[in-house]
């Protein structure tokens, strides 16, 4: 009976008796450390060796301390399992037996605190959403506010926003956490145009729902839509006109520490304006509860994305605006253009003046720029 409490309330127990080397774990602290019962010999040690990094010192110093005084300490840390999978728990120990004034037994409760500390970021994330998206008039002004509020609440390290431009996705605005060194991968991302299904992004595209993948150092990792299955997020496609690899992109983001990544889009009426990718230097597990939540905060940032007067969607410009936005991209005048599309000179001046006007630039030069941006030019 009291191992059946131990699952259904996500606890373990653990005896520890350091004058004889002993340590003991109910079968639960197996299965909460990603092990079958019985596996292997207990030791502190192992605990922590697997003690996240970040969070290691703390807790062999509560060790040293609870063995030397007995002083009662609890603990919060991650533990990551043989499978990467991180989890956080609560430690909260205690002196079962004394000799000669030294605490000579001790036993423990071990709670998993990640469903519970899940359901409040989700919140969190939520409140903050909203807050960032009164404070803005655009989803342009929106962009870092939307992607800082998210990886605060949800600790996340990195996040950019892709809108969607003329059937492309282009990264709109881009945050990161301090110290995180992401300056090869950011300009990679900056290039990249993402089609349909191309990348994680364009996969939350092209499924209308989150997907996740995790990436590992040196190479691309696999991605798949959450508790759907894996399958390749795009490794090795080109992303977009004269762009970059979505497995180089991969391969940037390991690089610089960011192994987990995902990405859901903003919808409004059925049609996706907008996707959200954000990246930790941890793996991502996306589970239902997390997948409906990113959902409705996608749901949520599409309905005020759709109130806003955004950019268009679809194709910014006409075919034969974008050939004669490419004959002025090759340095080409407008009378030569003109010969050049067997239009008169008047027609290719009249088509840039609408080109200005739809890519909302006034110059020549700035408009081949944003058509480059948008995907449109070579």
């Amino acid at each position: 009976m009291l191992d059946a409490a131990e699952v259904l309330g996500e606890l373990a127990r653990w005896e520890w008796t350091p004058a004889e080397l002993e340590v003991v774990w109910s079968d639960n602290m197996f299965r909460m450390f990603g092990l079958q019962p019985g596996a292997l010999r207990p030791t502190i040690e192992y605990v922590v060796a697997h003690t996240h990094p970040a969070d290691r010192d703390r807790v062999g110093e509560a060790i040293a301390v609870l063995g030397a005084t007995g002083a009662f300490v609890q603990v919060d840390f991650r533990f990551v399992r043989p499978d990467g999978a991180v989890r956080h728990l609560r430690a909260i120990p205690s002196v079962d037996e004394w000799r000669e004034g030294r605490p000579h037994r001790m036993i423990g409760w071990v709670r998993d605190m990640s469903a519970e500390r899940s359901a409040s970021r989700e919140v969190a994330a939520h409140v903050a959403v909203t807050e960032a998206l009164a404070a803005c008039d655009s989803i342009r002004g929106a962009g870092p506010r939307l992607l800082e509020a998210l990886g605060r609440t949800m600790d996340f390290d990195a996040g950019v926003l892709w809108v969607r431009r003329a059937e492309r996705l282009v990264p709109e605005a881009t945050w990161s956490a301090a110290g995180v060194p992401w300056g090869d991968f950011a300009a990679i991302t900056n290039r990249a145009r993402l089609r349909r299904g191309v990348d994680l992004p364009g996969l939350a595209w092209t499924a209308g729902r989150p997907v996740t993948s995790a990436a590992r150092a040196g190479g691309a990792g696999g991605a798949g839509e959450a508790g759907v299955g894996t399958g390749e997020a795009g490794a090795g496609v080109g992303v977009g006109v004269g762009s970059v690899s979505a497995g180089r992109r991969a391969r940037a983001a390991a690089r610089v520490g960011l192994l987990g990544r995902v990405a859901f889009p903003t919808v409004s009426a059925g049609q996706v304006l907008a996707v959200v990718e954000l990246l930790s230097r941890e793996p991502v597990t996306v589970t239902g509860q997390l997948a409906r939540s990113l959902s409705a905060i996608g749901y949520e940032i599409g309905h005020f994305a759709a109130s806003w007067t955004a950019e268009p969607t679809g194709a910014a410009l006409t075919p034969r605006q974008v050939e004669v936005l490419g004959c002025a991209a090759r340095g080409i005048p407008a009378r030569a253009s003109a010969e050049q599309l067997g239009v008169a000179p008047a027609t290719v001046l009249a088509h840039l003046a609408n080109i200005y006007e739809r890519l909302r630039v006034t110059d020549k030069k700035a408009a081949v720029a944003e058509a480059r941006r948008l995907g449109l030019l070579d």
